[in-house]
């Protein structure tokens, strides 16, 4: 651990990569880059601390993973159904 503000981080741009990701033949890099702009919505820059986590003090704090949130991230991952076919192909083998 080192001292607030002494050392450079470097966070992803997840709409640079959502851009870059409509290039790219199929749809499953898109809809992982829209959830990971879910978790960082004000500017899609990744943080240390997501959308689904409330920051209570300086290092930390709590996920609040349960509820809307929650839903929301995963209808968005594996469609309104629920279900993925080719995720769901890749764990059933």
């Amino acid at each position: 651990m080192v001292a607030e503000g002494t050392v450079y981080t470097l966070f992803a741009d997840y709409g640079a990569w959502r851009r870059r990701a409509e290039e790219t033949e199929g749809k499953e890099d898109d809809a992982f880059f829209d959830l990971c702009i879910r978790f960082f919505p004000e500017d899609s820059i990744a943080y240390f601390f997501p959308a689904y986590f409330i920051q209570t003090w300086d290092y930390g704090g709590t996920a609040c993973w349960g509820g809307a949130f929650t839903a929301s991230c995963c209808r968005g991952w594996t469609g309104s159904s629920g279900k993925n076919p080719r995720l769901l192909q890749k764990f059933s083998g």
